[in-house]
């Protein structure tokens, strides 16, 4: 992550976040794997407004733990992911319910 792209993260509005981060884009972008490339898109595009779900944080921070051996660069990796690079998306039925409405307009959209 050292050399990519830092924008300062939006206010936390759900209706703000043009697109959700998992746990999975999230370490492919920190560990530069494919897909690295997509996030670090995302991410230059002042248009938009990454979020990440806060029950990706518990895994996400259990992830790098697992990958990583110094503590200080655990906490600076997901510091920068969670505090600086997204905005927290609080998970109710709402927020569920749009992100499956939004997942069918993409598919459709794809086809």
């Amino acid at each position: 992550m050292g050399e990519r792209a830092r924008r300062p993260r939006s206010e936390p509005a759900v209706s703000a976040v043009t697109h959700v981060l998992d746990t999975s884009a999230v370490l492919a972008h920190y560990f530069d794997e494919p897909g690295a490339e997509i996030v670090d898109r995302l991410w230059q595009d002042s248009r938009n407004r990454i979020g990440i779900c806060v029950l990706t944080l518990p895994e996400l921070r259990w992830r790098l733990q697992a990958e990583i051996e110094d503590e200080e660069e655990i906490d600076r990796a997901f510091k920068a992911y969670v505090d600086e690079l997204t905005s927290g998306l609080v998970v109710d039925r709402t927020v569920a319910e749009s992100a499956m409405a939004l997942a069918a307009r993409l598919r459709s959209d794809c086809r």
